[in-house]
């Protein structure tokens, strides 16, 4: 039988962190999976890695393999060769208990087909031989999942809009609903990454990000936004219109009507993402001054000011 250099295998060192032994193992399990690598022996190569890493991400096989190693060496250094070095005292008690048909059934399915090795199985108790030439499919595994960001304006999320994506080289259009809010994200199953070995495509993730104008404000259901009226409305009164988000909406104001007036409009806010039901919409009133006075506003405006 002969003696298998596990950690040189994987390529680390014989003191090496678990998690060094992980991620040497994932490097190498990708670059010689039977459905990647074009190389003429990745699979054998594929198994060894899968079985190295069987043996040495387990605390119990991993100090057994350790003290067999230092056992084996110390046989080599005083002169010792393989055929004469006594195995026996390191076979597994379970051996002929437990039979794996190939080394798919030591790693769950994993493996591209073929039996493991006869160290394994004698020194950790993988059965006996002769098992070993039946082929097992890798199992199947989900795609990854997309992520990705869409930018709503307030018109867009006020009264609902769709956007076309192109995910994965397909385009998709994405319907979003009035009334959605910022951080919402929207789950489309079977939109990500292609599945492996007929497993299913991952999810695309949508997070929603809301561009508010500085001058308007939501809460909740609540819209609040700020509107210039016509100094003269304002210190007069009158009848005014104004148009927000596709609203155009008639009122009346009283004379001296002071500068931040608040006021308010049922069911004009944003609609409920879940149960439909609109929220009130808040408009704070300013006065629109003028830029520049005319010689004629100028001396109205001198007159007012004489009289207060």
């Amino acid at each position: 039988m002969e003696y298998k250099d596990y950690y040189q295998l994987l390529g680390v060192a014989r003191d090496a962190s678990q998690d060094d032994i992980k991620k040497a193992y994932r490097r190498l399990a990708r670059k010689y999976h039977p459905d990647v690598s074009k190389e003429a022996d990745a699979e054998a190569r594929f198994q060894s890695v899968q079985e190295a890493y069987e043996v040495l991400k387990d605390k119990d096989k991993r100090a057994k393999y350790d003290n067999l190693g230092s056992r084996y060496n110390q046989h080599r250094q005083s002169g010792g060769v393989n055929s004469d070095f006594d195995w026996s005292d390191w076979f597994s008690g379970q051996q002929g208990q437990q039979r794996y048909s190939n080394v798919g059934d030591v790693f769950g399915g994993q493996s591209g087909g073929g039996g493991v090795s006869d160290f394994f199985e004698r020194i950790f108790g993988g059965g006996a031989r002769g098992y070993g030439q039946r082929t097992s499919r890798p199992r199947p595994q989900k795609g990854n999942d997309y992520k990705t960001n869409v930018s709503l304006t307030l018109e867009e999320a006020y009264n609902g809009t769709s956007k076309n994506l192109k995910i994965n080289n397909e385009r998709i259009s994405i319907n979003f609903k009035p009334g959605i809010v910022d951080g919402h994200e929207l789950k489309l199953s079977g939109k990500g990454v292609e599945g492996t070995n007929g497993g299913p495509s991952g999810d695309l993730y949508i997070k929603v990000s809301i561009k508010l104008p500085e001058e308007t404000e939501r809460n909740g259901d609540n819209l609040t936004t700020i509107k210039q009226i016509p100094l003269t409305s304002m210190v007069l009164g009158g009848q005014e219109t104004i148009d927000i988000l596709g609203n155009r909406i008639s009122f009346k104001l009283k004379e001296g009507t002071p500068s931040g007036k608040i006021l308010k409009f049922s069911g004009l806010g944003f609609k409920n993402y879940k149960t439909s039901i609109r929220g009130d919409l808040y408009v704070k009133l300013y006065p629109q001054l003028p830029n520049k006075l005319t010689s004629k506003q100028r001396k109205l405006f001198e007159s007012l000011k004489a009289l207060e």
